[in-house]
């Protein structure tokens, strides 16, 4: 649990905090020389394996759906996914498209409904179609123009909607 130095408290976390999810009070400092020591030993492989996520929020305490808290408090790291094909996912063009699938439980309980979700590295688009079916507005930044358009198809043939692309 990292707190930065913003006017508001903003909470980061990484894939080196061992309990991200944990919320208000639950501080990992008791873990950190273990998890620092099994880095130095066996670390890249774990470092190979995960991929970088970043969550972070302000003002006080973690936000949860505190209507179905005991289900979805229990997502975890450990996620097996049948990757959708080729051709339906994107990955032909993007490699390491995130299924939606797996997004969406996260975006469920780390948001509340209508929520902004920001999404600095959009890819394929994943997080903004995982936001649609979570009635989150998602706010997505692609510099590749390639990815751009893919993002552009896979939101149009989702939501059935006609993108509106804003000039620089």
């Amino acid at each position: 649990n990292r707190c930065q130095g913003f006017s508001r408290p903003g909470y980061f976390f990484n894939k080196y905090d061992i309990a991200p999810l944990a919320g208000e009070g639950v501080r990992n400092e008791g873990y950190e020389e273990e998890l620092e020591n099994y880095l130095k030993e066996k670390g890249q492989k774990l470092l190979d394996t995960y991929e970088v996520i970043l969550y972070g929020q302000q003002g006080k305490g973690a936000y949860w759906d505190r209507r179905k808290n005991t289900i979805w408090a229990r997502v975890t790291d450990h996620i097996t996914h049948s990757a959708e094909t080729g051709k339906s996912g994107g990955q032909n063009i993007i490699f390491g498209t995130k299924p939606i699938q797996i997004l969406v439980p996260y975006i469920k309980i780390l948001s509340p409904r209508n929520g902004i979700i920001a999404e600095p590295f959009c890819g394929s688009g994943s997080t903004i179609i995982a936001s649609e079916i979570m009635h989150r507005r998602c706010r997505a930044i692609e510099i590749e123009p390639l990815y751009g358009e893919v993002i552009l198809i896979r939101y149009e043939k989702f939501t059935g909607k006609k993108a509106v692309k804003i000039s620089k």
